[in-house]
């Protein structure tokens, strides 16, 4: 999703929570046609304020990731738009996207 979307919605969806029941009932309305407007739908604003994630340990011991692993990754990265990266003191892997 565009950076300016996003920050746009996000705001909309805030003043949406104002103790000014008119001012909510306005912006409320504004996002809901935002996010007709740009193709978006409930699952697009629960994953706004995903940001990053650390793992801090890993399901292999080998001296290089598994060949599943780095399909996984690939596949979870695709469906999430999001980047990956790992570094252990055995190995280093760029992140896929």
């Amino acid at each position: 999703m565009d950076e300016k979307i996003m920050e746009r919605l996000k705001k909309l969806l805030a003043l949406s929570k104002s103790p000014n029941q008119h001012e909510a009932a306005l912006a409320l309305e504004k996002a809901q046609r935002f996010m007709a407007e740009n193709g978006l739908c409930q699952d697009d604003i629960d994953l706004l304020d995903i940001g990053e994630t650390l793992a801090d340990s890993v399901l292999s011991s080998a001296s290089a990731p598994p060949e599943y692993m780095g399909w996984l990754l690939t596949v979870i990265t695709m469906a999430m738009g999001c980047k990956v990266l790992i570094f252990t003191e055995n190995w280093v892997l760029p992140h896929f996207s």
